[in-house]
């Protein structure tokens, strides 16, 4: 079953320099347990971020697009493992 975990349900990273955008993505995916879920909002195609995920978590998380651009996108990502 998926919950959402609360201190993570909407992480907005639209307001972060880019340059520490991923890493606080990943870090709030790191600090939430299994099954819990949370929604990015970014201004920017999160390619890189799934495929950082892709690369260095691979079988821990599902992601699935909300909101596809062209201005706002929106993903959730759940913890699988």
């Amino acid at each position: 079953m998926q919950k959402v975990c609360p201190e993570y349900r909407m992480l907005d990273i639209r307001k972060f320099p880019a340059i520490e955008r991923n890493f606080r993505v990943v870090n709030a995916f790191q600090s939430i347990e299994p099954h819990c879920s949370f929604w990015v909002v970014t201004d920017q195609d999160p390619l890189l971020l799934r495929n950082e995920f892709e690369c260095d978590l691979k079988g821990r998380f599902l992601w699935e697009t909300i909101q596809d651009g062209p201005s706002k996108w929106r993903v959730m990502i759940t913890k699988t493992a």
